[in-house]
């Protein structure tokens, strides 16, 4: 047992640390700087997806699973995509002045 390879690897845990300290950060900031709300929705999810990813290739250890195991995880993300899409309209806040309440 002592010859066998950890075939995990061993990434540099700091380092995903930081980066994913940056990115709350960056996501804090994104918030602050007084967007549009479309774009400021769209910059918060992008980001959140970055650091998905960063956890789950390197927390989850998926870069050393087969490929059939990493299917499943970014076949979540990608239904979480399609449904923040699907609910992205009833989100969004719609101006006062602009409609009517049928008068």
């Amino acid at each position: 047992m002592s010859d066998e390879k950890d075939y995990h690897g061993h990434p540099n845990y700091n380092m995903i640390f930081y980066a994913l300290v940056v990115l709350m950060i960056a996501t804090v900031i994104v918030d602050e700087l007084g967007l549009p709300a479309n774009v400021m929705v769209l910059s918060v999810f992008g980001i959140a997806a970055v650091k998905a990813y960063l956890v789950m290739a390197n927390f989850m250890h998926l870069k050393y699973e087969p490929k059939l195991v990493d299917l499943f995880p970014y076949l979540s993300i990608v239904l979480i995509i399609v449904l923040f899409f699907g609910v992205y309209p009833d989100s969004v806040a719609i101006p006062l002045d602009v409609v009517s309440f049928g008068q």
